[in-house]
């Protein structure tokens, strides 16, 4: 038994435990572990909870590096944030029944944690309770189970097989992988799968993030009858080098191939309706062209770069395009982050006909020297250029009413900006801080009447970057 004094207990709750035991027995009577109790205790190696303690709270117990062993009773109800963190000697902790609340990240960096089996009755898998979990190997999953988040285990990069009770009702494995019960829809590959992945025929959906972070393989064999690939499905499977989407698939996902860098080309099948929420951020950075069957009813492309409305509205550049750009005459729209991260484009011919250009469109085109907007264009929308560090000159149409926050942010070469006389309102942290911004003391008479006898940084809120002339102009307007 541990020394009464090494304990200090306050109304039931034990705030800290100051002794140097390896094996520690709680004492009775404590009904809460207080928050850092035993943060950092790295001489103890066992440690015994009496029943009557209901919560366990945040980080109790974290940073217990030698701490092998220990019992938590039926009595404990709750278990806070980070409970065990960075108890890298803990292999195993049974968690006591089905009821108990389980906080975030309660086993995070506990290394030696191989094998985790979810209390039967426990009816839902939080996605942040097992979060950073970096050794497991094996999940057992209980028949009560009927949820598990999409991202529970997603951080878990060393998980070699998933196991669910055969009486579960709502999931099942094959080979390790998890699916839902029926097996149309795979929900959980295990990150250390390698080369040829067969999906199999049942299967119509790969679920939300189903592959992600799936290194080591290398093909994906998607079959005739797939229908949906959602949101970052294969995200981060860094040496996938093709993928070929069935004539069935109707919609891919938002980053659906996030960072999957050693795709080249794309072919989109006549079938799919959906792609992304903007078609940006769904291929990896290694894509160069994107072919679309000819009997798409939604998409097209055109130099290799993905549209709709018939060529109307540019969707999505490949980032592995390299050199000058030259937009179609009958564009009109250039969607948000429509050529984001295209850092080796140098130069982008905007035609006259595009009226809107959309928020984030260039951003990190640190490759793009030169850009001329054309006259239609009113605003230039949030980050739009922001990370352009190569770009040295701007032209601004007349007529043009906003620049928004972040427009030219970190655009570093480009050393001076001309604003046509027709701007009156002008974002955040607009511009690089060696950029000179620079107009005609005219540009003030545009300024709304409601607005005149307020302070003009509240549409020029950038002012320390504004050449000599305009901040003259400003100063005179405030002192109105």
């Amino acid at each position: 038994m541990s020394n009464i004094n090494d304990f200090l207990i306050q109304d039931g709750i034990l705030l800290k435990y100051e002794g140097t035991d390896a094996d520690v027995v709680i004492p009775d009577g404590i009904g809460q572990i207080g928050s850092w109790a035993f943060t950092d205790k790295t001489d103890v190696k066992s440690i015994v909870i009496p029943e009557g303690v209901t919560t366990i709270m945040n980080h109790a117990f974290s940073g217990c590096t030698q701490l092998v062993a220990i019992n938590i009773p039926q009595s404990v109800s709750v278990i806070k944030d980070g409970v065990f963190y960075r108890c890298s000697a803990l292999e195993s902790v049974k968690l006591p029944h089905s009821n108990i609340a389980l906080g975030n990240g309660i086993f995070g960096g506990c290394t030696q944690m191989k094998r985790l089996e979810i209390p039967q009755g426990m009816e839902k898998i939080n996605g942040d309770s097992f979060r950073g979990m970096d050794n497991l190997e094996t999940v057992v999953i209980p028949a009560s189970v009927k949820s598990i988040t999409s991202l529970a285990f997603s951080r878990s990069k060393h998980i070699k097989e998933y196991i669910v009770d055969e009486a579960n009702e709502h999931y099942c494995s094959v080979d390790g992988v998890l699916y839902n019960k029926n097996m149309d829809k795979i929900l959980a590959c295990p990150q250390t799968k390698e080369g040829k992945f067969i999906i199999p025929e049942s299967v119509k959906t790969i679920g939300f993030s189903a592959f992600s972070n799936c290194e080591s393989i290398t093909e994906v064999v998607l079959h005739n009858g797939i229908t949906e690939i959602e949101a970052v499905a294969f995200s981060r499977c860094s040496k996938l080098e093709k993928i070929d989407l069935p004539e069935s698939l109707t919609t891919i996902g938002q980053d659906a191939f996030h960072e999957c860098n050693l795709i080249r080309e794309v072919y989109i099948p006549a079938s799919v309706s959906a792609i992304g929420e903007s078609g940006n951020d769904v291929f990896g950075k290694g894509v160069e062209s994107i072919t679309v069957d000819p009997r798409n009813k939604k998409y097209t492309t055109i130099d290799g770069m993905l549209y709709t409305m018939k060529g109307k509205n540019l969707q999505y550049c490949p980032e592995g395009k390299k050199g000058e750009i030259n937009l179609p005459d009958k564009l009109t729209n250039i969607n948000g982050a429509a050529f984001s991260g295209c850092s080796m484009i140098t130069a982008v011919n905007i035609p006259q006909s595009v009226k809107k250009i959309g928020i984030s469109a260039f951003y990190n085109c640190s490759g793009l020297k030169e850009i001329v907007i054309p006259d239609g264009i009113k605003e230039v929308k949030e980050a739009c250029f922001e990370g352009c560090t190569a770009l040295e000159k701007v032209s601004l149409p007349d007529g043009m009413v906003m620049i928004e926050s972040r427009a030219f942010k970190d655009c570093t070469s480009l050393k001076e900006i001309v604003l046509p006389d027709s701007v009156y309102k002008i974002g955040m942290n607009t511009f690089a801080e060696n950029t000179v911004v620079t107009c005609s003391a005219d540009i003030f008479k545009k300024l709304p009447n409601e607005n005149k006898t307020s302070t003009a940084l509240a549409y020029f809120a950038d002012t320390s970057r504004f050449g000599d002339e305009l901040t003259e102009a400003i100063n005179a307007f405030v002192k109105k």
